[in-house]
């Protein structure tokens, strides 16, 4: 694994999962986004979905997301990925994340929407 495997992985994920769904928010966060990535020292790529549902996720996207996550990580990456509706992210009371891991997020992600990514 090096970063250039990542970068391209990242790149294909956002175009698959713009197929599955468009309107599914996918956050990229962690080493690789703060650039002290180093892949021969078990670093993994921590990814953050968020789905459009209201407390019931579409279980056909998760399955779909699912299949493209084993199908295009050939290179046999090391991930971390977490899912969420955006029921539940708005309503707060489900969240199991304390707030500081909250304002981490939001300070410490990039977005990566609708095939688009910044790295």
């Amino acid at each position: 694994m090096n970063k250039k495997d990542c970068k391209i992985f990242i790149e294909n994920l956002s175009k698959d999962v713009k197929k599955i769904d468009p309107s599914i928010s996918l956050f990229i966060f962690g080493s690789f986004l703060r650039e002290d990535f180093y892949p021969k020292a078990s670093s993994d790529l921590d990814f953050f979905f968020i789905f459009e549902d209201n407390f019931i996720t579409n279980k056909n996207n998760i399955l779909s997301l699912s299949a493209t996550i084993r199908k295009k990580n050939e290179k046999d990456l090391n991930l971390q990925m977490n899912l969420l509706d955006k029921g539940i992210y708005l309503d707060g009371r489900f969240l199991t994340f304390p707030k500081d891991y909250i304002k981490y997020f939001s300070k410490k992600s990039s977005v990566i929407k609708k095939g688009g990514i910044r790295i």
